[in-house]
């Protein structure tokens, strides 16, 4: 862990808050970290030379550490004392991080292993009382852990049928856990707690890059070619006419329902018409009662942000290279965006 001395510009007119040059290029889309003491949010971002950032809202790197891989999929937040402080928790190919606020490793953790890690880490926690079970995917293996990383005696699913493609994904429906395995030869694994099969399923499937979701009592998931599939807790599976993906996206959240059909975007009951782009998204956040609607056109790099019944927020498109964070990041009730900028760049916009 060392503190770091990056370049920091800030706006003091616009919608652009910070801009913050990193060491070298950004490696993936930088996020918003919980902070407990000020009950806004901090900036973790890993550039392309594999060190990753802790910046303050200021846009004053906090401390960095150098690690030798990239991180796989996102970072994500645990509390594994159980006292409202947030940790970072990671795999890269090799090892297991668990790293707290102030950039020191907790317990005994990084924990390091021999064969590779084939899967971003992802971590169960049931009943949302933070006993949380990591796992980690090593192509077929499948090892689960316990906070203080130990192995999970009662869990009896240790090696898939084929290598799983997909990090693996819970979901209650009612009172069950359902624990979904996406493998790469198609099957679709879908397991009770102790890894015993909850739902048999015959069929197998061309999946998509997005992970499964629950909609009204049913997984839901979608295909490479652009299908929706829904399995019922009975076991029947019903599918729905293919649209492209490049043209096509479903967002459930909650009770909210985002559609792109491009270049038509539709908030719930409002319609938008894009401007003829290469979209990704939507990404969707919610506060209070309201969302943000994000989506991003690849070949101008604008930002489209939208409210809840489909107006563009103030200033936007912004400019913006990556998918994006939505936060308040200074617990003042107003919100912020992160996204990379240029190359070795983090942007930090205003969103009122």
């Amino acid at each position: 862990m060392q503190a770091g001395d990056q370049k920091v510009k800030n706006q003091r007119q616009g919608p652009l808050l910070r801009s913050i040059t990193l060491d070298a290029p950004v490696a993936k889309a930088p996020q918003f970290f919980s902070n407990h003491k000020s009950g806004g949010k901090n900036i973790v971002v890993q550039d392309t030379n594999h060190r990753l950032y802790f910046i303050a809202p200021s846009g004053k790197t906090i401390w960095f550490r150098d690690l030798n891989e990239p991180i796989l999929g996102e970072i994500q937040e645990v509390d594994i004392l159980r006292n409202g402080k947030k940790q970072l928790a990671f795999t890269t190919t090799s090892k297991w991080y668990v790293i707290d606020r102030n950039g020191r490793d907790v317990g005994l953790f990084p924990k390091s292993f021999k064969d590779p890690i084939t899967q971003p880490l992802a971590i169960f926690d049931y009943d949302n009382n933070r006993k949380y079970r990591f796992l980690i995917i090593q192509k077929r293996s499948v090892l689960m852990y316990d906070a203080q990383g130990k192995r999970v005696k009662g869990f009896s699913y240790s090696k898939a049928p084929a290598a799983v493609s997909h990090p693996p994904k819970h979901i209650r429906i009612g009172t069950k856990d359902y624990l979904l395995f996406l493998l790469e030869n198609g099957q679709l694994q879908i397991l009770n707690r102790t890894g015993k099969v909850r739902i048999p399923v015959t069929e197998q499937f061309d999946f998509g890059s997005e992970l499964p979701v629950k909609h009204e009592g049913k997984i839901v998931f979608w295909t490479r070619e652009g299908s929706q599939i829904q399995i019922s807790p009975d076991g029947s599976v019903v599918k729905l006419t293919a649209k492209s993906p490049a043209q096509y996206r479903l967002v459930y959240y909650g009770p909210h329902t985002i559609e792109f059909d491009d270049p038509l975007l539709r908030i719930d009951q409002h319609f938008i018409e894009l401007p003829l782009g290469n979209y990704l998204g939507p990404q969707v956040f919610k506060f209070g009662n309201k969302l943000r609607t994000v989506m991003i056109d690849q070949d101008t790099q604008n930002i489209f942000v939208y409210h809840s019944e489909g107006r563009l927020v103030k200033n936007a498109p912004f400019f913006g290279r990556s998918t994006v964070d939505i936060a308040d990041i200074n617990g003042n009730d107003k919100l912020e965006l992160v996204v990379q900028g240029q190359d070795n760049e983090v942007l930090i916009y205003n969103l009122n």
